[in-house]
């Protein structure tokens, strides 16, 4: 009975002016921290409403809350292309998760994370080089690495590994509604040219670059 009579009793003025107080900084710095994350900087504000959000930033006391704050606004696709004929003509490794034939939906994975696949979705954020595991992929499908091949939903050269492989770069997008139901396409995708040098498998297994090509961006 004691207890209850005491959480009966009202919170003293203080309290709850400082709770009010702490909650109501809290939300506004989450805010903030959201804004910037959209691309709104916090360059051109006054100082007085910079700094309680840069002064708490070690703290850690408050985030946007969201893994990506934010997110591109374009879906950029590495393909793996290899070629047995000396280039004439390419076929592509096709990935299990990653959008690739324009008539394949969306696939739900949850809570699979494909790593290698959403390792080349950040790939496309910047140069070849900044991601070296992107062309120590295509060498080892030059030389039929079963690890390597097992990333991928098929092998278009079952025989032997082809000798030529390129790492060429799409633009994807969802279809509308109307060339869905018309086609049965998803997608759309636009060739945007080579993200990667070519490489090539020598009769004495040897892998070279035989073509430095401009990526593309």
């Amino acid at each position: 009975a004691r207890r209850r009579r005491a959480a009966a009793l009202p919170l003293p003025g203080w309290r709850r002016a400082g709770t009010v107080t702490i909650l109501g900084c809290l939300f506004y710095i989450s805010v903030v921290l959201m804004l910037d994350g959209w691309g709104v900087g916090l360059e051109g504000w006054p100082r007085w409403l910079r700094d309680p959000v840069y002064a708490t930033a070690e703290f850690r006391s408050a985030n946007a809350y969201r893994l990506f704050v934010r997110m591109t606004w374009e879906r950029r696709q590495i393909i793996f292309e290899g070629s047995d004929d000396g280039g004439k003509n390419w076929k592509e490794y096709r990935f299990k998760w990653a959008p690739q034939e324009l008539d394949r939906r969306p696939r739900f994975m949850a809570p699979h994370l494909p790593r290698f696949d959403w390792n080349l979705w950040f790939a496309v954020l910047g140069d070849w080089r900044q991601y070296p595991f992107v062309e120590r992929a295509a060498a080892r499908l030059l030389e039929g690495e079963p690890a390597v091949l097992g990333l991928f939903a098929n092998n278009p050269f079952p025989g032997r590994p082809p000798g030529l492989i390129r790492v060429a770069l799409y633009q994807y997008g969802f279809t509308d509604l109307a060339t869905l139901m018309k086609t049965g396409r998803w997608w759309w995708r636009k060739r945007l040219g080579i993200y990667a040098p070519t490489l090539e498998r020598t009769a004495d297994g040897t892998i070279r670059v035989v073509q430095q090509e401009t990526p593309a961006h």
